[in-house]
């Protein structure tokens, strides 16, 4: 903007009105100058306090540390242990000695105590049950301590005796301690150039020691002043004072502090007459700016004032002023700079919006944006009586391909997939990219007996690959749908039910699942039971329950099974799958494992004395697996109960294994060193390789009750279990198959040559009670071959 050439510039008008302007400032300077002063004025009175403290605290450790270095001098002198040693039989003599050293160390009293730290000679009159029942060691250190003996406090130091000094025992005590008063006296006054209160604890007016003035002392304790600063105010008998509360050392547990306290006069007395000075010159200089302003104002308060309401606008958000020319250089360059700035503003602004409502990277709406146009949504559909269906979905397996083609491959995808999401066809769909791999979908005005076709065309977006820097990927979604109003009246709630949704479209194995209060009842309870499982376990909500094993080499029962069983006081039964899961998540299933193979050993010692001899077998889950203390606690348990280490095989699943391979095998290598057998669960459903497994310390392989129950009608089952047992023995382990439900199944097991069979055919998981009243080696064998 070109500068008029008669324009004048604003510096010149200042100059002219110098004087008056000047006093207008300095009334400004002044207030700031008196509020600054009277700050630092208080930060002096805090530092000068702060140090007082310091040189009082000084002063009590000097003392304190002479008394103790003369008494740890005066312990070690061979005639005094000579007097404390016989001073059962000559109290006086000891007694006559404490009074010397007492004058010579300048203490108040002197005491020596006998190893129940009972008084055996005093140059006091202290009754004998004097209280001296504490940690007397603590009195050696360089500690300010104090104790309390015939309502009078003593700053008190306390050498141990010892008769023979390279003796590890102490055989008595000496005692030695200046009475308070005599060390808050006007000495003190003038090292801290405060008054000082000893106190024991301020919120009573607990006052020890004083230099107070005795009229001032005691209406200050009568106050009940508290602390809620280290420098407070308070009244006394029309008579300010200032005071600071600092620590000081202790009397036996309870705290001991110092009051510092002065008249608050005196100690701001050069800020009260700095006040009368700024006032005169404030009254002055504000009747000069007032004369100045009148002058100064027609020329400049005009377009100041037009830019204060731009600058105003610009604060509401409008950003279409425009900026008044000025008759000063200095105004019109405020102008110039207020219009780019507000341009600046605008263009943030737009920036800020794209940054806070839309996702970078698939530059799809994000979050905020979705939850902000939903709760618009809701509103109009609302007034109009309509329903609007809520998507969220959540890509399968995308952690994978991020593990495995890496993150920038990923993002890739996320890209792609927006793109196809987009392609959509519903009236005003909006569509949203939450996080990683979530997305959200808005329907508005739905009818509610098509959203299975709706669904079903969005699904049909996921049947063809998506392809991404020419590799081709099958990628499936799980969809969670929830129903305005039907689900909820706000977004929070309509999200909440379609994240509760989505996620149980993972243990359903389905493509899209539609809200319905039932899942919402399921979740709350997966809290409550995460919460009560550490309870459970402590409140012996758990048991055990022992399933059979049979061997078919033998014919007999040598093993057992160890199932945990939950019987929860308000739900009942509840079955493994819901709260195992719960306890690996919360990491409570340490303390599940550790208690299952307590419980089992623990029972296992039982049945030795009934004559019943089966092996324990115990679950541990992939937690287990990497906490390399398990071990130890193993071998712990197997001394505890005195048991062989082949009396416990530990069954772990082939996923837990395949989680963490190293720390699997580092923990089972160490298992297998002790004795302990160990056992490949579920087998043929997890994802190891033989490569892997070889490497594992293995004795036993456990076929899954999956291949099993069909083994008589299911061609494919069969050559599966046959050829599982042919390679577990040729890597030399023994083989055991779940799920026995007849008679055929466990014969053609046999004839493969499996080694054990488990199964409801043999007999069903038992209580301890159950499993006793049931055992009966030679009758049970005999019905199983009879198929009963």
């Amino acid at each position: 903007m070109p500068m008029n050439k008669r324009s004048q510039s604003l510096q010149v008008k200042i100059l002219t009105l110098f004087v008056f302007l000047l006093i207008s400032v300095l009334a400004v300077a002044m207030a700031t100058v008196l509020g600054q002063t009277y700050q630092h004025s208080q930060q002096q009175l805090e530092q000068r306090m702060a140090t007082s403290a310091n040189v009082v605290r000084f002063k009590f450790v000097a003392d304190a540390d002479v008394l103790l270095r003369s008494l740890n001098t005066l312990v070690k002198d061979f005639s005094v242990k000579q007097l404390i040693a016989s001073g059962a039989d000559d109290p006086a003599s000891l007694e006559s000695a404490l009074s010397n050293h007492k004058r010579r160390l300048k203490a108040d009293f002197a005491l020596v105590l006998n190893q129940d730290q009972k008084i055996i000679a005093g140059t006091t009159e202290f009754t004998q049950d004097a209280d001296f029942d504490f940690d007397l060691s603590n009195y050696s250190d360089h500690q300010i301590r104090l104790i309390e003996l015939a309502d009078n406090y003593y700053l008190t130091k306390i050498a141990p005796v010892k008769f023979v000094e390279s003796a590890s025992g102490v055989n008595a005590w000496m005692v030695m301690g200046i009475n308070i008063d005599s060390l808050v006296n006007e000495r003190i006054v003038e090292l801290a150039g405060f008054n000082v209160s000893v106190v024991l604890a301020p919120q009573k007016a607990n006052y020890l020691a004083s230099t107070m003035a005795k009229d001032n002392y005691q209406n200050l304790i009568e106050s009940g002043l508290s602390f809620n600063d280290e420098v407070a105010s308070f009244d006394l008998a029309e008579q300010k004072f200032v005071a600071g509360l600092f620590e000081l050392g202790f009397v036996k547990d309870q705290r001991l502090y110092m009051l510092l306290t002065t008249d608050k006069a005196h100690a701001f007395v050069s800020f009260n007459t700095l006040i009368v000075q700024l006032s005169v010159l404030i009254i002055f200089s504000v009747i000069l700016a007032f004369i100045a302003a009148f002058f100064v104002s027609k020329s400049v308060t005009k377009p100041l004032t037009s830019l204060m309401k731009i600058a105003e606008n610009i604060q509401k958000g409008d950003y279409s002023n425009s900026l008044p020319e000025s008759s000063t250089r200095e105004v019109d360059s405020l102008s110039l700079a207020l219009n780019t700035m507000q341009h600046s503003i605008e263009e943030r602004e737009v920036e800020i919006n794209q940054l806070a409502y839309f996702d970078k990277l698939t530059e799809l709406p994000n979050r905020n944006h979705f939850v902000s146009q939903l709760n618009k949504v809701i509103a109009e559909h609302q007034q109009q009586g309509l329903t609007l269906a809520v998507l969220q979905l959540d890509l399968d397996r995308f952690k994978e391909v991020n593990d495995t083609l890496g993150h920038a491959f990923g993002d890739a995808l996320l890209k792609v997939v927006a793109k196809r999401l987009q392609t959509f066809v519903y009236p005003h769909a909006f569509i949203a990219h939450f996080a990683a791999d979530e997305f959200g979908l808005i329907l508005p005005d739905i009818d509610v007996h098509q959203l299975d076709s709706v669904i079903g065309q969005f699904e049909k977006l996921f049947t063809w690959s998506f392809s991404v820097d020419d590799v081709a990927l099958d990628i499936d979604a799980s969809f969670g749908v929830s129903l305005y109003p039907e689900h909820g009246d706000t977004s929070g709630k309509l999200l909440q039910c379609t994240d509760i949704a989505m996620h149980a479209c993972k243990g359903k194995h389905v493509h899209h699942v539609v809200y319905y209060p039932q899942l919402n009842k399921h979740s709350l309870l997966r809290l409550s039971l995460m919460s009560e499982l550490r309870s459970a376990i402590n409140d012996d909500q758990l048991e055990l329950f022992y399933q059979p094993k049979l061997d078919l080499i033998q014919q007999k029962i040598v093993s057992v099974e160890c199932l945990v069983r939950w019987h929860h006081p308000e739900h009942g039964f509840i079955q493994p799958d819901d709260f195992i899961p719960l306890a690996e998540q919360s990491g409570h299933i340490r303390a599940l494992t550790e208690w299952a193979i307590d419980t089992a050993l623990k029972q296992k010692k039982l049945w030795l004395k009934q004559d019943i001899d089966v092996q324990m077998a115990v679950n541990i889950s992939a937690v287990d697996l990497i906490d390399l203390k398990l071990p130890a606690y193993v071998a712990q348990l197997m001394t505890h109960y005195a048991l062989q280490p082949n009396a416990l095989k530990l069954e772990v699943t082939e996923s837990a294994v395949m989680a963490e391979p190293e720390q699997a095998l580092r923990a089972l290598c160490m298992l297998n060193q002790m004795g302990i057998k160990l056992s490949i669960d579920d087998f043929g459903t997890g994802f190891s390789s033989m490569a892997q497994l070889k490497k594992m310390p293995l004795d036993e392989l456990k076929i899954d009750k999956s291949f099993v129950l069909d083994l008589n009608h299911d061609e494919d089952d069969e050559v599966i279990v046959k050829s599982t047992i042919e390679l577990a023995h040729n890597l030399s382990l023994s083989v055991v198959a779940e799920g026995v439900e007849d008679l055929a199944t466990l014969n053609k097991l046999s004839a493969f040559g499996c080694d054990t069979a488990q199964g409801y055919f043999i007999a069903k998981p038992m209580t301890v009670q159950s499993f006793n009243d049931w055992w009966d080696p030679i009758e049970l064998i005999k019905q199983i071959s009879q198929g009963e």
